[in-house]
């Protein structure tokens, strides 16, 4: 599909899931989970992190080892050339109020940045980083001689919520801590630099694929990444956009690509 196309879809469900007095948070977890692109990306606002994730792929409801309360909502690792990051977005429905009618932080929004700071603080415990670059087998070229740090996203709110005074929106951005960004729905949209990542969960079989976006292209850049997730086929044949041939076509290309080899000779037949 191309990426126009799809991105008018996107569009689409996005606006009438907005509108829809009944939605509930996990209807926008599971569009999210459904469009990954449309993820908020660590670059534009943090100038940090331009690499794309890793394993090509964003990863819904992460496991923090040993973590007891709220894990995020998504997950996705990337880097640059002197860091590797965790990038971690909670989202919270869009009817809840940012302010009190007295100007203050609404308990609600005050309970969401809280959960942020629960993450930060078991990120803060070395022992637990090491954990979590085991578990979610970050590449040990990755890892060498780069630092490792976390950046957190907070979507919440609309921008036409009553208590978004004029006043109350000045405040915000001090309300925002280190590492942190947070935004309203209304800044969500579809980004053509993730239209080939697909959306996996991580179990204790490692990590399996909920979604693949139906823009998907096979081709060497995201083979070793792939080859790491399994369950694709089911997540082609699941995909709701694509047509039976496209469908079957993906399915049956995915054995080739899970036993491509970088050290061969990559030529036009190296590509879907």
């Amino acid at each position: 599909m191309a990426w126009d196309d799809y991105a008018e879809i996107i569009d689409a469900e996005w606006q009438a899931l907005l509108l829809n007095a009944n939605a509930v948070e996990k209807d926008f977890q599971e569009f999210f989970e459904r469009h990954p692109c449309c993820i908020p990306q660590m670059y534009p606002v943090f100038k940090r992190g331009a690499h794309g994730p890793y394993p090509a792929a964003i990863i819904a409801q992460p496991v923090l080892p040993g973590f007891s309360r709220k894990v995020p909502d998504f997950l996705y690792i990337t880097r640059d050339s002197a860091t590797v990051y965790a990038v971690l977005i909670e989202i919270e429905h869009p009817s809840k109020p940012w302010a009190t009618v007295g100007g203050q932080s609404s308990a609600e929004f005050t309970q969401a940045t809280n959960q942020i700071a629960d993450w930060k603080s078991w990120f803060s415990d070395p022992l637990n980083i090491v954990q979590f670059r085991e578990l979610y087998r970050i590449p040990s070229d990755w890892i060498h001689s780069r630092t490792f740090e976390q950046r957190y996203f907070l979507i919440y709110g609309r921008r036409s919520d009553p208590s978004l005074t004029e006043a109350f929106n000045k405040k915000r951005k001090h309300l925002e801590r280190e590492n942190e960004c947070h935004m309203t729905y209304d800044r969500i949209q579809p980004q053509r630099d993730l239209s080939q990542y697909l959306c996996a969960k991580l179990d204790s079989s490692g990590y399996r694929a909920i979604s693949i976006p139906p823009t998907l292209q096979l081709c060497p850049n995201f083979a070793d990444y792939w080859k790491l997730i399994r369950d694709k086929e089911q997540a082609v044949l699941s995909n709701r956009y694509l047509s039976k041939i496209r469908k079957n076509f993906l399915a049956t290309r995915w054995p080739y690509w899970d036993s491509w080899s970088p050290s061969g000779i990559i030529n036009g037949a190296d590509r879907e």
